[in-house]
């Protein structure tokens, strides 16, 4: 109550906190006093028309600033006693709001601010400038502070303001929106540019140190250490670069942006650019998000994020192989997650693929399609959705067309590709039967190394690197066209004979699962004509015999649940005689008929994390549940080609283990729906396709089978 009363003393409305304190018969503690009268006040006192319904309040400009002061010592008595945590979720807004409307009165009471008040203020925003949420504040809460500004920037100016006060507003200054008084004064008023130590004045670059990167994150140190390390006038390029993109805040693409730009990497070579951010790139990946003890603003803090947001940029405008493959890296960097928090930096993320789509389209597909099958959360997947759909609207093909012709094909020989390093020596990346790529060291002699000689590996140290970041990108796009045919398999699509010869057969990285895989051939009358198998690029039946086919013919994926077992059992003969390996399991693959009663998974004692892990490795949308959870979803398979969404309701035992973060060890099905995706309305599973029937079925199956507790 003490830290209310110098308020009470002023005169100002207290009906509220009145209020309050009558219904209790002792003190409340301080965090519901503090919960409930913030609440209270926000919404009923501080509200812009609480000076013209008190115009009986007689408080002078003297009173004004003094109310000012004490309710910031309140502020910070409160949390730095940690009586309320400053961080608590809901509290920062909170009490800054609360803190920060009182100045728009003072403002417009106060015309002039003397330099024993400007310092005092200052000391009580110290604590939030350092935690580097008060801009934030003052961007949602919209307060205006020009005079309080005003009166700061001309002690500044005049000399008067202590240096550590000005090292303080610099601080502030980063993390300020760009329309306050006191940026525009730093950046206008002064007729100077800077950013953090780097200065221009009159036109003329003074480096003062090499922070281009101002804020201390995991990254920004390693990327100040490489662009110190130009001469003097790279330097000032790049520090150009870097002024104009955190002066901007570029969130998206536009003609402005891109031309600034470009204009400014005109003095920087497009070696040099390339070479830089794939030394930062390198960096980021081995700073492992997934495994540092980050916090997101530690591993790449907001106001760095904002540059490297007009870096990338600038690889779109080069529109190279190599700059087109930098910006996927980045995509896939960012969005890892760290441990039990949000993506790295999804901002970025979003940013990357928007340029892929820009700049890069046709090109770009193939990393588009990879990101979508990485990511299992249905907003992103439905961000790089909206980036596809820009693309095939562009050049007017279906999305399935542009999946198929969208695979880069390695010009894969024997199930290999080779590279040849000096004279020598080779690379080599074997692809197994499941699809997995290896890399192998040998000299000309087949002799294989377990490293290459160290004079080697430094003389050809960039083009090794480029083999191992091949090797990464083609084990991406392998286990990502595992799953396109795992798709075909499900949705039974139909497709025309010569594009398949050329996309399938041909493309000799999709052949690598094609031609292991077996197919119903269709006439133009949609007549199942035959199934067949590819050896090389001819089509056998299962008797042997060579097939033509036609070309308007078309070919779907053969499905175990069309034959008996016995004719699926003489497939699997007849591909073991061609020494056929399939990549994905479809002969003897496990069937369910509509007959088959799915009730027997309901209400079954399940391993939640092995469950999750499985259902999200078998495509579907799945997250733990914990005791802070009030219910969700649960499991989500979504099914666009026929329209069709299944949910299996989950129900964790609450009666059991939990673990320290709070999730709860077992699970199990509790309902299984069919739904339509359209209308999200019931259906019976008598109306779904026999084949999707089956292959959820398969599903479910897998999750309950491999994560049932024993």
């Amino acid at each position: 109550r003490n830290w209310f009363r110098p308020l009470l003393n002023k005169n100002i409305h207290t009906m509220n906190l009145l209020k309050f304190f009558s219904k209790k018969d002792e003190a409340p503690k301080p965090e519901e006093l503090v919960s409930h009268i913030f609440y209270e006040w926000k919404q009923d006192v501080w509200n812009d028309s609480f000076f013209e319904t008190n115009k009986n309040l007689k408080c002078s400009e003297k009173e004004l600033k003094s109310i000012t002061v004490i309710a910031g010592q309140m502020y910070f008595q409160l949390t730095e006693s940690k009586t309320v945590s400053f961080i608590r979720a809901g509290d920062e807004e909170l009490f800054s709001n609360f803190f920060l409307k009182l100045f728009p009165y003072t403002s417009q009471k106060i015309t002039q601010f003397s330099l024993q008040e400007v310092v005092q203020l200052l000391e009580i925003l110290r604590p939030m400038i350092e935690a580097g949420t008060i801009g934030m504040d003052l961007y949602y809460s919209k307060v205006c502070l020009e005079y309080f500004f005003q009166s700061l920037l001309v002690f500044r100016e005049q000399g008067d303001l202590p240096g550590d006060y000005i090292q303080l507003l610099h601080k502030w200054h980063d993390v300020l929106p760009k329309n306050h008084v006191y940026y525009v004064g730093t950046w206008k008023i002064n007729q100077k540019l800077q950013l953090s130590k780097i200065v221009f004045h009159d036109s003329n670059f003074i480096e003062e140190s090499s922070e281009y990167f101002c804020e201390e994150d995991a990254f920004g140190a390693h990327a100040n250490k490489i662009l110190s390390l130009f001469p003097t006038e790279q330097k000032k390029c790049w520090a150009e670069l870097i002024v104009y993109c955190r002066a901007n805040e570029i969130s998206k693409i536009t003609k402005k942006h891109t031309h600034e730009i470009n204009l400014l990497m005109q003095t920087i070579s497009i070696d040099q650019y390339l070479d830089v951010v794939l030394i930062f790139i390198e960096h980021i990946e081995k700073m492992n998000a997934t495994q540092g003890d980050y916090t997101a603003l530690e591993f790449i803090h907001t106001n760095n994020r904002d540059i490297l947001k007009g870096i990338l940029l600038g690889l779109g405008s080069i529109q190279t192989d190599m700059s087109l493959q930098l910006l996927h890296r980045w995509a896939m960097v960012f969005y890892k997650k760290i441990p039990n928090k949000w993506p790295a930096a999804i901002a970025l993320w979003n940013i990357c693929v928007s340029i892929m789509s820009e700049y890069f389209w046709m090109k770009a597909i193939s990393y588009l399609f990879i990101l979508r099958y990485k990511t299992k959360h249905p907003s992103i997947q439905n961000y790089i959705d909206k980036q596809i759909q820009k693309v095939w609207e562009r050049i007017g093909y279906s999305k399935d067309m542009l999946e198929d012709i969208s695979v880069r094909d390695y010009q894969i020989k024997d199930r290999s590709i080779e590279y040849v390093i000096g004279d020598q020596y080779y690379a080599v990346l074997p692809i197994g039967v499941d699809l997995s790529v290896w890399l192998i060291w040998k000299d000309r002699d087949d002799k294989v190394y377990k490293k290459l000689p160290e004079a080697i590996s430094d003389e050809f140290d960039e083009h090794i690197r480029e083999i191992k970041q091949q090797k990464k990108e083609l084990q991406a796009l392998l286990s990502y066209q595992r799953y396109r045919f795992e798709t075909l398999l499900l949705t039974g699509r139909r497709i025309p004979i010569s594009h398949f010869r050329q996309y399938f057969l041909q493309n000799t990285t999709a052949n690598l699962i094609a031609s292991t895989l077996i197919w119903n051939v269709y006439n133009q009358d949609n007549e199942k004509i035959n199934t067949v198998f590819f050896d090389i690029d001819i089509a056998y039946n299962l008797t042997g015999n060579k097939i033509d086919l036609k070309e308007n013919d078309t070919l779907q994926l053969y499905h175990p649940l069309e034959a008996g077992i016995d004719t699926d059992w003489l497939w699997g003969e007849k591909l073991k005689s061609h020494d056929i390996i399939q990549a994905i399991k479809q002969v003897s693959r496990e069937v369910f008929s509509k007959t088959y009663g799915i009730w027997r998974f309901i209400n079954i004692p399940l391993f939640q994390h092995q469950a999750v892990a499985i259902a999200k490795e078998r495509y579907w949308q799945a997250k733990l549940q914990g005791d802070f959870d009030s219910g969700d979803e649960g499991f989500i398979k979504r099914i666009p080609t026929h329209n069709i969404m299944v949910q299996l309701d989950m129900e964790p035992n609450r009666d059991g283990d939990i673990n320290n973060a709070g999730i709860f060890s077992e699970t199990s099905i509790h309902r299984i729906y069919w739904k339509q995706l359209d209308t999200m309305s019931t259906i019976d599973s008598d109306k779904i396709d026999d084949r999707v029937f089956s292959e959820v079925v398969r599903d479910i199956s897998l999750i309950v089978t491999i994560s049932l507790k024993k």
